[in-house]
């Protein structure tokens, strides 16, 4: 079985987007033979060997934040994808996302040449995620009800992460299957807790932020919330912001010496870092699938987030974990973590047995008995 994914960002430097690579790396276990074109922002070599994986970049321009869109040569674009589709005459093309440059030239290509083709989304800008940003929300709306959904109207089968896209594949009336994007449970379960944060840690609570700086997280307004349960207990935090973020990391970090915070840029060992800490804290204003919150669950976290996107998927409220709905109820349950150990190691375990079902190897089965 050969198959061809394409994505904006695949393996980068600054890779923030895991499911692509989850993707090809379960469809290689399951035998097929996996093509990847993506783009090139981060001066990568245009072509390599990713586990298995045969990955082509095309040179590629990036625009920041709040776009945040990686844009290729258009041309040389289509042309690499018209030479893999006619070295390799693939069984099976999946675009990686529907809301990017890549996923446009590609629907453009496949339509055009009548190649049936299956799109994998976490979750829809415009329609269930917004910005902070009125101007960019306007856009997305736009873009959502025009181009994104002639993207997802061309496709064979639209691979939905979560249950909670169903309303809007039902309302545009799109064929869809709901796998998600899997975590590799074992690595994150067997993971040896950091010796660093262990050290910094000591005996106390230790809460746990992994993400990117930008508001659509609300690292701010969780800071506050650090610091009024700081001033109740006896806890410490940690904050990972990848290199993106370096400069305000080093500003946070001498801004913040009495609250007990550690800030990180990026770390190789998220899953050592992981496992020293106590609870994992997401705090959203809009979210897909996050395989931040499935990484924590397999390596033993508590976790706490927003009631937004597919986090309702993962986190049943009071059953395996906490949800909230504002600010001043992420401090209470902060607290009563804090207070009741039990119901942390409670919550953990209903979260270990409940995220099994995203294994990347049952993923792998259920991905492969669709393509075939």
């Amino acid at each position: 079985m050969k198959t061809l994914i394409i994505s904006p960002n695949f393996n980068g430097r600054k890779t923030w987007m895991r499911c692509a690579i989850n993707t090809a790396e379960v469809l290689v276990e399951q035998g097929h033979v996996v093509n990847v074109l993506t783009t090139n922002t981060e001066g990568q070599v245009g072509y390599e060997d990713f586990n298995g994986v045969h990955v082509h970049r095309v040179n590629s321009k990036i625009l920041p934040d709040p776009l945040n869109l990686s844009v290729p040569n258009f041309f040389l674009f289509v042309k690499a994808l018209s030479r893999l589709v006619k070295k390799y005459n693939f069984n099976n093309v999946i675009i990686n996302k529907s809301w990017f440059v890549t996923s446009l030239l590609a629907c453009i290509y496949l339509r055009y040449k009548n190649i049936p083709y299956y799109v994998q989304l976490d979750t829809m800008v415009g329609k269930v995620w917004f910005g902070t940003s009125k101007l960019m929300n306007i856009a997305m709306w736009i873009y959502a009800r025009t181009i994104n959904r002639f993207i997802l109207g061309g496709a064979k089968k639209c691979i939905i992460y979560h249950e909670g896209l169903i309303p809007v594949m039902k309302e545009w009336n799109l064929s869809y299957e709901v796998i998600s994007q899997g975590v590799d449970i074992k690595m994150y379960e067997n993971a040896k807790p950091a010796s660093d944060v262990i050290s910094f840690k000591k005996e106390r609570v230790c809460f746990l932020f992994v993400g990117r700086l930008d508001d659509i997280k609300r690292w701010q307004e969780y800071l506050k919330v650090c610091e009024k349960v700081k001033q109740k207990r006896d806890v410490c935090f940690v904050f990972v912001c990848g290199n993106k973020h370096e400069e305000k990391r080093v500003e946070l970090q001498n801004a913040f010496k009495t609250l007990d915070i550690k800030f990180y840029g990026y770390r190789s060992d998220v899953a050592n870092v992981m496992k020293a800490c106590d609870v994992l804290v997401l705090p959203s204003k809009c979210e897909g699938m996050p395989d931040v919150i499935m990484e924590a669950q397999s390596a033993g976290l508590c976790c706490i987030a927003s009631n937004v996107g597919g986090i309702k998927t993962l986190i049943t409220d009071k059953v395996n974990g906490y949800v909230f709905e504002t600010f001043d109820e992420l401090e209470t349950k902060m607290l009563r973590l804090i207070d009741f150990k039990a119901r942390r190691e409670h919550y953990s375990n209903q979260a270990l047995k409940s995220v099994k079902k995203h294994d990347k190897k049952l993923v792998g089965v259920r991905l492969n008995s669709l393509l075939s």
